[in-house]
């Protein structure tokens, strides 16, 4: 819990619980770990380290691996930097489910398959043969 210490609260919301500081909400933390595995994947797709993208973007290497991880709290200024020495639009980042390096996307579909319908299974096996002109 978080504990106010005078300051502009004033004296009387010492040891008082701060209104206007809350602890983190599940939702937020969730979003801050998908748009760092998202910048991870740009990151990787397009054969960055993380001190390449750091010194393009420029900031440390400890903070990028902090917003990659989810534990760094980022900007909207500081994303948009990421998404400039990216290349990419800042819709992009925040879209999970665009460029996928090939090993995760064969992994997500591994995945999806066995909780589709026979039917459907079988469509998705069509889609892909044809795609792959076999």
């Amino acid at each position: 819990m978080y504990f106010a210490s005078g300051g502009s609260m004033g004296v009387q919301n010492v040891g008082k619980p701060c209104p206007r500081v809350k602890k983190a909400d599940h939702r937020v933390l969730d979003a801050q770990r998908r748009v760092g595995r998202r910048i991870r994947a740009l990151r990787e797709s397009r054969k960055l380290t993380q001190e390449a993208l750091s010194e393009k973007a420029g900031f440390t290497q400890k903070y990028l691996g902090e917003v990659e991880r989810g534990t760094g709290n980022i900007t909207l200024e500081l994303l948009t930097k990421l998404a400039d020495a990216l290349g990419v639009s800042l819709a992009s980042i925040m879209d999970n489910d665009q460029e996928q390096p090939i090993d995760r996307l064969v992994m997500e579909i591994h995945r999806m398959v066995p909780l589709l319908s026979e039917k459907d299974a079988q469509i998705v096996y069509r889609m892909t043969k044809m795609l792959a002109n076999q």
